[in-house]
């Protein structure tokens, strides 16, 4: 008899407070904005014993729109790990993470990208 073990997975999509900083040379002031890049709608496309595709649905509203999205995987194993597990770079876009063991649960998180500025 064989029986097959499937890979739990749990999706989470960050949202939250963004941080920049900026530096100003000589006399004079300088001020800008700062605002939040929001979470996509990202769901898992397809699953197998080893690997998750995972993809975005649509751009998410509000705030500057992201050039990509970081795709980042902990597992009950090494629950303070975090791996960059794929990126994804345009919506309707997808990425494979093909690095899962066969019965280990795994929590993803979606960052949005854009620049050197990453979503927390």
């Amino acid at each position: 008899m064989t029986a097959g073990i499937a890979v739990v997975v749990v999706l989470l999509f960050a949202a939250g407070v963004a941080e920049a900083a900026w530096v100003l040379t000589g006399a004079g002031s300088g001020s800008a904005k700062a605002t939040t890049m929001v979470a996509p709608a990202a769901s898992s496309s397809s699953q197998t014993n080893t690997s998750i595709t995972l993809r975005v649905d649509s751009q998410p509203a509000g705030g500057p729109a992201p050039l990509a999205w970081r795709v980042d995987r902990t597992s009950t194993t090494a629950p303070g790990a975090i791996t960059n597990a794929c990126v994804i770079l345009a919506v309707g876009g997808t990425c494979t993470d093909g690095g899962l063991t066969s019965g280990t649960s795994y929590t993803y998180v979606v960052h949005s990208a854009r620049n050197n500025w990453l979503s927390p």
